[in-house]
């Protein structure tokens, strides 16, 4: 999993893969001296071999990854609807710019991998908007208690940021 969210020649990057997990789907039949080659490839473009079915790769990128991306699409969509969006930008600073940056990407594959893992991307959707909604209710009732959910989040995000030092 690497990239970013520019796009041709200016974009390349000779560092690309370096500490990047690289996920192999062997599907039934693959074999095991294909496998032993690819992951010596990848091994040597300084990235990380990470075995997994095609399905468990769908189902998880489609949170990891695409989700993201269509929360990033939503959220320039809904605040660059808004009549006061000429404002509103004037005043977003590093935490609009950083929660956004996937909206800069191609749209086109953007399009491309909503149609290509559409039911896995609903599903994550599906969980992403029961959080919301949940988040909204304890916001609308003002519910003090909605410090433990930020709270969470920053224990479940610092965790992960530790994980992913770890590996490199």
């Amino acid at each position: 999993m690497a990239g970013s969210e520019r796009a041709g020649i200016d974009a390349a990057d000779s560092a690309l893969y370096r500490g990047a997990v690289w996920c192999l789907t062997p599907i039934p039949g693959t074999g095991t001296d294909a496998i032993s080659r690819l992951a010596e490839m990848i091994a040597r473009l300084e990235a990380t071999p990470y075995m997994l079915t095609p399905e468990q790769h769908d189902r998880l990128v489609a949170g990891a990854s695409h989700l993201p991306l269509v929360a990033a699409a939503a959220l320039v969509r809904t605040l660059g609807a808004s009549n006061e969006w000429d404002v509103m930008g004037t005043l977003a600073a590093g935490g609009f710019r950083d929660t956004t940056r996937l909206a800069s990407g191609d749209p086109t594959m953007a399009r491309d991998i909503c149609l290509s893992n559409g039911p896995a991307i609903v599903a994550w959707l599906d969980a992403y908007m029961a959080e919301l909604a949940r988040l909204r209710e304890r916001i609308a009732g003002g519910d003090g208690a909605i410090r433990d959910d930020f709270e969470l989040a920053q224990v479940l995000r610092e965790a992960w940021l530790r994980r992913r030092h770890q590996d490199t």
